[in-house]
């Protein structure tokens, strides 16, 4: 069974409001290291936020020229509107067996969970989003990572840095080698 999901977000910012072009997420089961193979990746247009207000960093936007202009221009020229994969994200995860008992992953959990939730916000046009996931059930990547830092240092990255599903796949590797090293038990 999987108690797990790693949600991992590609964005133009660093704070809620701001545009998100790719988002992906990976059940797994942190004790045994299960891994499922029905993840979600979708990206976004970043034309249709624009026009909708979602906020774009240009320190973000700088970064993203340096670091893989390609990937951006890929992600963010999507043709899916952000309300379609918004709507389409909430389907998944509730389709998700014991969906409201899954401990939640993000890197951190205020960065991918907390622009996540602002990203609901303005694509429905709410004050107030009330997670599809259980508030309570969030956990952080970097608090975890820095029980030893070696390790995420230490594990190799397969696939491409910033593509969502890639990194949600990698983050899965270092803190389950976190778990199994200094024998954790999370819940």
């Amino acid at each position: 069974m999987y108690t797990d999901v790693m949600i991992d977000i590609e964005t133009t910012g660093r704070i809620p409001g701001c545009a998100i072009i790719q988002i992906a997420a990976v059940p797994f089961n942190m004790n045994t290291g299960k891994i499922s193979t029905n993840v979600f990746k979708m990206s976004i247009n970043l034309d249709k936020q624009k026009q909708k207000g979602f906020n774009l960093d240009s320190n973000t936007i700088g970064w993203w020229i340096k670091e893989n202009s390609k990937l951006f221009t890929q992600l963010s020229q999507s043709n899916n509107h952000y309300v379609d994969v918004g709507s389409r994200f909430q389907q998944w995860f509730r389709s998700l067996d014991n969906s409201r008992n899954i401990r939640v992953w993000g890197n951190s959990n205020r960065f991918d969970l907390g622009i996540l939730e602002g990203w609901y916000q303005k694509s429905i046009g709410i004050k107030q989003f009330e997670p599809f996931w259980n508030t309570w059930l969030e956990r952080d990547v970097r608090t975890l990572a820095m029980l030893d830092p070696q390790i995420k240092a230490n594990t190799k990255f397969e696939g491409i840095k910033h593509n969502a599903i890639d990194d949600c796949k990698h983050q899965i590797k270092y803190c389950r080698a976190i778990v199994r090293k200094y024998k954790l038990k999370i819940s």
